[in-house]
């Protein structure tokens, strides 16, 4: 199943990674926590995705520099 507690987990941990380092702006952390709501559950929302991907290169753009990552709490 796609949308287990691994999927869960992993939209938590997006959630909280985009708020380190530089973390995104307020207006775009709020479209994240709204994109993770309506995904959360197994629904495919399209739009919802495309601010999910938008905001992660955004993020990207915001911290070039790499920075290692606890080992993440699912197997996906």
């Amino acid at each position: 199943m796609n949308w287990g507690s691994d999927f869960i987990a992993m939209c938590e941990a997006f959630r909280q990674h985009v708020r380190t380092g530089t973390p995104l702006e307020l207006d775009a952390l709020a479209a994240v926590d709204e994109a993770i709501t309506a995904v959360r559950g197994g629904v495919y929302d399209p739009d919802a995705i495309d601010v999910l991907t938008v905001q992660a290169v955004a993020w990207v753009l915001a911290n070039p520099e790499r920075v290692d990552l606890p080992t993440p709490k699912y197997r996906r």
